[in-house]
């Protein structure tokens, strides 16, 4: 396993390189897919991209980790976004919500912001949110609104 025999009629047999396996029995070496890897040659199967990498061709010898604001599970062939309302570094394997009166404006976010005065957010994921009528924030990053003072 792990060797192939190139030429037809050949009489031994040379490890597959890099990027490739070969099962037990006969033929050539074999690309590993998207999503897995070898990095040593003569491998009798590849090995599954850990989560928070991924492998976007055959045939590869190495993973790459997901950005920061992205996350991806094992054997993955890409990075997905974070949500809004939730951020993560680089090489992430889930994504981490963000706090009370924070939030990411947008998906993929590599780390959350205090929500602008007139808005507020509890902690978890979601958007910071308009406060309601006769309510009000009158500072950055809160959790809840504020009643207003008739008059």
């Amino acid at each position: 396993a792990g060797e192939s025999s190139e030429a037809e009629g050949a009489a031994d047999c040379s490890d597959c390189p890099v990027g490739t396996y070969k099962g037990a029995g006969e033929g050539p070496c074999i690309y590993c897919p998207v999503g897995r890897f070898t990095d040593a040659d003569g491998q009798s199967e590849c090995k599954l991209a850990p989560a928070g990498t991924f492998v976007d061709v055959t045939g590869s010898s190495e993973t790459k980790s997901c950005p920061p604001g992205t996350i991806s599970e094992m054997a993955s062939h890409n990075c997905t976004d974070c949500g809004i309302g939730e951020y993560s570094g680089e090489g992430a394997s889930s994504c981490i919500a963000c706090g009370a009166g924070e939030s990411s404006n947008s998906t993929g976010a590599a780390e959350c912001e205090p929500c602008q005065p007139g808005t507020y957010k509890p902690a978890g994921k979601g958007p910071c949110i308009d406060c309601p009528a006769a309510t009000y924030t009158d500072e950055k990053g809160q959790s809840a609104c504020k009643l207003a003072e008739p008059g």
